[in-house]
């Protein structure tokens, strides 16, 4: 069964954008490397009742991100592939770019289209329109996880650190730079980034940015005693 969605194109370029930058760039791990997309209905902003919105999620194994646009209609949900969604981009932004330049006042939107395990991506008014097309990957994105991490719905258990020792919580938050992640979709929006933390510094933190990007985002949990510092121990030198 067929399922279309239509958007206005830049806007889901900036959807692929946020999504790709929470997904894993490592091929070997397909189960990561890309983004899931599907659709739902919900408010935004001023309109009247729920609309048809957009819906992305995507996750490395240390961030998580989901967000959303709305659009008109319903698209069967699916996970396109990292080289897939840069390929979108790839071919659709310049004809964005000159489509908006030349006709400011009637953006450029494209139709998704999702059937038989194939998603197809047209220009939805052009004279020749250009299009796209690439299947579904066949992948055990752990959606159902992803969404309770993201949700808040995570384990209460005390953080273990690397050999299996509990870890007390403290002023302490160890981050990776997979914090940078997060931080380069606050740039990309011009919105600041709010952490959420639990019971312990350890623990996931939960993420929002603006109004329509919310994720998860797990510390480095350190060797058990680290906790302890109440400041940093690094030598001052002023």
């Amino acid at each position: 069964m067929s399922s279309r969605f239509t958007i206005q194109t830049r806007k889901f370029l900036g959807l692929l954008d946020d999504l790709l930058i929470t997904a894993s760039t490592k091929d070997d791990e397909p189960t990561f490397n890309g983004i899931h997309i599907s659709s739902a209905r919900g408010p935004w902003d001023d309109e009247p009742g729920d609309v048809d919105l957009l819906v992305g999620i995507s996750a490395n194994g240390e961030v998580s991100g989901n967000t959303w646009l709305p659009g008109i209609g319903e698209i069967e949900e699916g996970f396109w592939s990292v080289a897939n969604v840069k390929n979108t981009k790839f071919v659709f932004t310049p004809l964005a770019k000159r489509h908006d330049k030349e006709k400011p006042e009637d953006p450029h939107h494209v139709n998704i289209i999702v059937d038989n395990g194939f998603v197809t991506i047209v220009e939805e008014t052009a004279d020749e329109a250009t299009e796209l097309q690439f299947p579904l990957e066949d992948t055990d994105f752990p959606l159902s996880g992803i969404t309770k991490l993201i949700s808040g719905e995570y384990s209460n258990t005390t953080p273990k650190d690397q050999h299996g020792n509990d870890v007390e919580d403290g002023a302490l938050t160890v981050w990776s730079p997979a914090l940078g992640l997060v931080l380069r979709v606050a740039t990309r929006r011009k919105e600041y980034l709010r952490l959420y933390r639990g019971d312990h510094s350890a623990k996931l933190h939960l993420a929002q940015i603006g109004n329509t990007w919310r994720g998860a985002i797990k510390p480095y949990v350190p060797d058990a005693g680290s906790m302890d510092s109440q400041q940093p121990d690094a030598d001052l030198f002023i």
